[in-house]
């Protein structure tokens, strides 16, 4: 899968963050809509500006808000379900062999990631893939507070570290 993001926090709680993630999973019923991107581009996201190529995915979740992903990890991800909005398709959830955690942050957080850093306030969430039985990162995002509990759902298993 290459090279995992970076995780980065602006201050000093990084041990915090590293010690209270939670097993998530995205809710039943839980649909996104996506388009390839046509063109390389910057989009706005609600965690920043970023940079989009030809191929790379961009994404439209349940509060319209936008983010990328390269096509790789979204073709693991999401898987089509026939309906669609325009020129955009709605996707769903695919189970995988794959594990998300989520850690709610106390002050500014910044993730490197292929496409740009995002950034996080307090209150939001940062996500972490794994491979199912690992705790080694595949890659990090962060999602809103407001739509974190319209997203995912705890498993209530928590991590260690």
């Amino acid at each position: 899968m290459g090279i995992p993001e970076v995780l980065e926090l602006v201050g000093t709680n990084i041990q915090k963050i590293f010690t209270n993630w939670a097993r998530v999973e995205k809710k039943p019923g839980y649909t996104i809509f996506a388009k390839p991107a046509r063109k390389s581009h910057m989009i706005k996201t609600l965690e920043g500006a970023i940079s989009v190529g030809v191929g790379d995915i961009i994404c439209r979740g349940i509060k319209e808000e936008i983010w990328a992903q390269n096509k790789g990890d979204f073709e693991r991800c999401y898987a089509a379900t026939g309906n669609s909005d325009r020129e955009w398709l709605e996707y769903k959830p695919k189970p995988g062999n794959y594990w998300l955690w989520a850690a709610q942050v106390t002050e500014e957080v910044e993730v490197q990631t292929s496409f740009g850093i995002l950034l996080g306030n307090a209150g939001d969430y940062v996500i972490k893939e794994t491979e199912a039985g690992s705790e080694l990162p595949l890659r990090y995002w962060i999602i809103k507070q407001n739509i974190f509990s319209e997203v995912y759902n705890s498993t209530k298993y928590y991590e260690s570290q």
